[in-house]
């Protein structure tokens, strides 16, 4: 129902022999769902965003997109598109970490 709330649980896993270094997980934001700001979390990570469809990615405080008027304006979370983990610490061989975020229906 709009209004409802939702926690995305997302699982990284590494099912591969080796250590993956930093990993980075990208998510877009799922249709007919806004994001609510400062939700996304994960094991020291870096959080950033998308307004752009996911082709590029910064902190929130710096995303600016184009308002009804043609000019630029300050992001609002409404406006992000995509986000991204960027796993602060190594993903050993066959473990599993994970990032979460909350949305709104729209």
């Amino acid at each position: 129902m709009p209004g409802d709330r939702l926690i995305y649980t997302l699982e990284v896993r590494n099912v591969g022999a080796t250590v993956v270094a930093a990993p980075v997980v990208t998510n877009p934001i799922p249709e007919h769902m806004q994001y609510v700001a400062d939700s996304a979390v994960g094991p020291g990570a870096r959080v950033s965003y998308s307004v752009d469809g996911g082709h590029s990615f910064d902190d929130a405080e710096n995303l600016k997109v184009r308002g009804v008027d043609g000019r630029l304006r300050p992001a609002v979370a409404a406006d992000y598109t995509h986000i991204r983990w960027q796993l602060k610490n190594s993903l050993k061989a066959n473990s599993v970490a994970f990032v979460r975020f909350r949305t709104l229906v729209k």
